[in-house]
């Protein structure tokens, strides 16, 4: 009826939509809106490979996770043979399969670094919808306490870590509970003398995840002495080999051998890494 056909028809911008009541059996019945035309791609990328490394640039994400994230991307790369553009549920789902041989911690890790790709891949419109978020993961148990040291084998291994500075590293590491990654960015720039209470003690200004400062006081057993001949912007742990200004840091390998290896000495059987210190 005329009346009918007035209430079935509205506008949705410039779009006439038109209700069943109104159309001649052209349209399917239930059908009331229409969907919104796809945004334009905003990424600027032309390959998968410049999306993500767009998506590892964005300054959020720290060395070691930027590291992981690509590994695992371009692992991803090889389970999608149409590309990120053209991944569906069953190419996530195949590509969750494959990392059952892996550790429930490590799976979830990585497949947390496919839905935050995938989560960029959506919000640049590089790709329409994201096929990773309809993928359960169930999360790993907590096993942080079969990570914790005892304070006696925490001193058993800085006793045992073979040389004055690699006691010295440990020993920051214990007293301060920084990450690797910002136990590594530290430079002398980032350490300065405050007087707190009635005490003056080193503080050292910690560049966290997403970018977020914060200072920390390192008590006098563990305070680091500035070398004579260290610049301003050289790290404050650097690489055995240093020579010319500025100082690279140590390496985070060589970082967990010296725990390792201090372990080893000292009798801890578990597979300690400089993380438990946290």
């Amino acid at each position: 009826s005329d009346v009918d056909h007035v209430r079935d028809r509205r506008l949705v911008g410039e779009i006439e939509i038109v209700g069943p009541g109104c159309a001649p059996g052209g349209l399917i019945d239930g059908v009331d809106a229409l969907l919104p035309l796809p945004s334009a791609d905003i990424s600027g990328a032309s390959t998968d490979e410049q999306l993500i490394s767009l998506w590892l640039s964005q300054g959020t994400l720290s060395e070691h996770t930027v590291r992981l994230y690509a590994r695992v991307a371009m692992k991803l790369l090889k389970w999608l043979p149409k590309g990120l553009k053209g991944a569906t549920v069953l190419d996530i789902s195949a590509f969750q399969i494959s990392l059952n041989k892996l550790k429930l911690l490590s799976r979830h890790t990585e497949m947390a670094a496919v839905r935050s790709l995938f989560r960029f891949a959506e919000r640049t419109n590089y790709i329409v919808k994201s096929p990773a978020h309809v993928r359960a993961n169930r999360r790993p148990a907590d096993r942080k306490r079969q990570r914790i040291l005892s304070e006696a084998e925490v001193w058993a291994l800085i006793d045992h870590a073979g040389t004055q500075r690699n006691a010295m590293m440990l020993a920051f590491l214990y007293a301060t509970g920084v990450r690797i990654s910002e136990f590594r960015m530290l430079t002398w720039k980032d350490s300065a003398i405050a007087v707190i209470g009635q005490k003056q003690l080193q503080v050292v200004t910690v560049i966290g995840k997403r970018g977020i400062l914060r200072d920390v006081p390192v008590p006098d057993w563990a305070a680091v002495d500035k070398p004579a001949n260290a610049c301003e912007d050289d790290a404050m742990f650097p690489t055995v080999e240093a020579g010319l200004h500025p100082w690279p840091p140590i390496s985070e390998s060589a970082l967990r051998w010296i725990v390792r290896e201090a372990a080893r000495r000292a009798g801890v059987t578990r597979a300690v890494s400089p993380h438990w210190f946290r």
